[in-house]
This record gives structure tokens, C-alpha cells and sequence, in this order.
């Protein structure tokens, strides 16, 4: 599913509710170039994988891990990176968003 609310396509992904908290959504762009997703692969900083990352996540409704607190919005605020899980929310993001197949698509 694409949303039109950007100046630009955007796909919606729904969270997992044991890892995000019940109907949490991450939406990216659509588009990403291939040496965006080398460059996030071989980046050598959480910092330098967070900056690439605000330019491609648009939105979200997410809770700080901690306090529960809803989340800054993502887009172009790499800080607010720093506030995910590490250990899960963070690698289900890179794998979900930027390494599998989107969820519209089926696998052959």
C-alpha cells in the first residue's frame, strides 16, 4: 500500500505488536537508491546508519523503549534513533524496511 500524504510515494508498514506495543506503523519512502542501502550496509557508525535512515523514514507513531513516551518524528531527526530498542525494534527496521521484500510483494 502506498500513501500519497508526502511530496513523494511512501509505503506503510505495520509493527509487530510484541516488539513495538498494539497498531504501531513505520512509513518510508518507496524509492531508494541502491547505494543508499550499500552505504547503510558498510556504515561505519550508528550515527551515519541513523542520518541515512531519517532521510528514508517519513513517519511513525512509536514509544520510546523506556519511558513510553511517543517518539519525535523521524524524518531528517537522525537523534531520534537513539531511542529505539537496539536489540530488537532497531534490527526488525533494517531488516523489514531496507533488506526484505515489501509486504506487497511475494516471493517466487
Amino acid at each position: 500500500m502506498t500513501e500519497e500524504k508526502h511530496n513523494f510515494p511512501t509505503r506503510h508498514f505495520e509493527c509487530p505488536e510484541d516488539l513495538f506495543g498494539p497498531a504501531k506503523y513505520i512509513v518510508r519512502k518507496l524509492r531508494m537508491k541502491a547505494r543508499i542501502s550499500r552505504k547503510i550496509r558498510d556504515a561505519e557508525s550508528d550515527q551515519e546508519v541513523f542520518g541515512l535512515l531519517a532521510q528514508y523514514i517519513v513517519e511513525w507513531n512509536l514509544d520510546d523503549c523506556e519511558t513510553g513516551d511517543p517518539l519525535a518524528q523521524p524524518y531528517q531527526n537522525a537523534d531520534v534513533f537513539d531511542e529505539l530498542d537496539i536489540l530488537e525494534q532497531f534490527p526488525w527496521i533494517i531488516e523489514k524496511l531496507f533488506s526484505g521484500p515489501p509486504p506487497s510483494r511475494r516471493k517466487r
